[in-house]
């Protein structure tokens, strides 16, 4: 019963692969979009660490609010979120959270409910080297636990409600 104003492409690959769907969103009613993750080069630039406007292909504004990075020496990390979340160690996380916050962003976290799953991948007929294979499997039994501890030490809003609610 609630509109849907936001969107999120399926790893992050709606800049790369087809960025005329930013125009499709917007038609369909979308205010904003969360599906660049800043730590690659897009449209030969990086991205703003923080929430801007988009020009889409044809010359129409949506708004991005980009997934979170930090940087360290000049090296944007992703973080804050999905396997990311999962992978790293949680004081890692936690540092992430801490250097976002110390630079006045908002922290853009999501997870899945499959990052709390035990998944067999011996049972999946994918083709994944080894080192994306663990990445995709570990930290499975820990999210949980991660995830209750994030949400004791922080407080959490959506991006509805920060960007477009609260003006």
């Amino acid at each position: 019963g609630k509109e849907i104003i936001g969107f999120r492409s399926p790893n992050f690959s709606l800049m790369k692969a087809n960025p005329e769907v930013l125009d499709l969103l917007l038609e369909l009613g979308f205010k904003y979009d969360s599906s660049v993750f800043p730590y690659k080069k897009y449209y030969g630039k990086k991205m703003d660490l923080k929430p801007f406007w988009l020009q889409t292909p044809k010359q129409n504004k949506i708004f991005e609010v980009p997934l979170s990075v930090i940087s360290i020496y000049g090296i944007r990390i992703p973080c804050c979120g999905g396997a990311f979340f999962r992978n790293y160690p949680f004081f890692f996380t936690k540092f992430c959270f801490y250097e976002i916050l110390r630079e006045k962003r908002a922290v853009n976290f999501y997870i899945h409910p499959h990052e709390f799953e035990e998944i067999g991948f011996e049972n999946i007929d994918i083709k994944l080297n080894f080192l994306r294979k663990y990445f995709e499997k570990n930290g499975r039994k820990k999210a949980g636990n991660y995830l209750l501890n994030i949400l004791k030490d922080y407080k959490f809003n959506s991006i509805e409600n920060i960007y477009f609610s609260l003006n």
